[in-house]
Order: C-alpha cells, then structure tokens, then sequence
C-alpha cells in the first residue's frame, strides 16, 4: 500500500502569476514522474477571495513536488494536512 501525503498550497493573495504557472507545474512534475506509478491527485477550491491546492501524493515524493511548487509560486504556503481517509484506498 502506497503511503500518501496531502498538501496545501496557499499562493499569497498578491500573486501576479497567471494560470500558466500551473499548467506549467502539472507538466512538469508529469515529465519528472514520466514511467513512474505515482498516482496524483489534485483539487482546487475556492475560499472566500483565495485560491488554494489540495495535492495528494505518495509520501515519497512530496519533497519533489513542493520544490517543483516553490518554483513557479515562490511565496507559497504548503502545509502537510491530515488525510480525510481514516483507512487508506487501496491503489
């Protein structure tokens, strides 16, 4: 069973970066990871006036995607949260 992570990014509120960072960020860590079995996955929410990032990610490499992150939204808050899974989903 692959032990996962979830994480949420936070972008500052005066984050002049355009949506093209993102896709730019998904493409990457998809070349990164390319022939791996690392599932992903991600969900986006709205809060109030912020966006925010829900990534769930083997525990692996989550150092990998907080760094590939950080390279497109510099000043990001990431927080590792709790799973809302009591039992984790078989893969």
């Amino acid at each position: 069973m692959i032990k996962r992570t979830v994480l949420l990014l936070r972008p500052q509120p005066n984050n002049v970066k355009k949506e093209d960072a993102s896709e730019d960020f998904f493409a990457q860590l998809a070349e990164i990871l390319k022939g791996e079995k690392s599932p992903l996955s991600a969900e986006i929410a709205l809060y109030g006036k912020f966006l925010w990032f829900f990534l769930t990610c083997p525990s692996e490499i989550k150092e990998i995607v907080k760094g590939q992150w950080r390279s497109h939204y510099p000043q990001t808050e990431i927080e590792e949260i709790k799973e809302q899974f009591e039992k984790p989903l078989k893969v």
